[in-house]
């Protein structure tokens, strides 16, 4: 009489572990970009995220001046992310940092703000401190929500502070903790929406024609804010910082 054949059940947990190894490297992808992306944009001899590039190349656009060349490499074609004060991250490929800041204070970069500034979705800093730039700076710029620190000090922006902070990251997890506004030609009294920005630590508005008054709300909620620059203004603080 013959037996039934017994299935080798011993061999699961080998099988289930091999698969698992398998698939391990899946599991541990950064959520921001597919394993081994960045490692083929090296090979391919690019890093740059297209419209991150873009965007940055629609800035070079608009801009009037740049005696110093200081954007020399920002030419179509080029990796972005080797072009002058960008930085980028090497677990995403995305621009973290764009430090243009002017430090030669006689050599002005005229240019205003295009909208495509807000594809860099992933940008930490951006330092436009020092330039000849003009016009306020676009809205899209509330949904960068991984900036933590503005600086468009000593520039022509111009208009009204509250249509200024109204255009500033909105994000329920606002990362933003320094925010440079002085001497930006810039007018109006400060509105309460500066107080959803909880993390900020360093707030520099002087040399402005800023009036009104700083009371207890909103500032009472910046819980982290440490400095607080309003020379040079005509704002009355009423807040009891003791």
């Amino acid at each position: 009489m013959g037996t039934t054949p017994r299935s080798s059940s011993h061999h699961g947990p080998a099988t289930a572990m091999l698969f698992f190894l398998l698939m391990l490297p899946f599991f541990l992808a950064p959520p921001t970009v597919a394993a081994g992306t960045v490692a083929e944009m090296l090979v391919n001899g690019s890093i740059c995220i297209a419209a991150e590039r873009d965007a940055l190349l629609s800035f070079k656009a608009g801009i009037v001046s740049d005696p110093s060349g200081r954007l020399r490499s920002w030419r179509e074609g080029q990796d972005c992310c080797r072009w002058y004060g960008v930085r980028w991250s090497a677990r995403t490929g995305h621009v973290v940092k764009l430090d243009l800041r002017n430090r030669f204070y006689d050599d002005d970069t005229e240019s205003p703000f295009p909208d495509e500034m807000g594809n860099l979705t992933m940008l930490e800093t951006l330092d436009m401190g020092s330039n000849n730039i003009k016009g306020m700076i676009p809205s899209t710029l509330k949904n960068l929500c991984s900036l933590q620190i503005i600086d468009i000090s000593s520039n022509n922006i111009g208009g009204d502070i509250s249509d200024l902070i109204g255009r500033l990251p909105n994000c329920s997890w606002n990362n933003l903790q320094e925010l440079h506004l002085d001497t930006a030609n810039i007018s109006g009294t400060v509105p309460k929406e500066i107080g959803t920005l909880r993390n900020l630590v360093e707030f520099y508005i002087g040399n402005n024609n800023l009036g009104g008054v700083i009371s207890e709300d909103p500032f009472s909620r910046l819980m982290k804010l440490k400095v607080l620059d309003l020379s040079k203004t005509n704002l009355q603080v009423t807040v009891d910082w003791d």
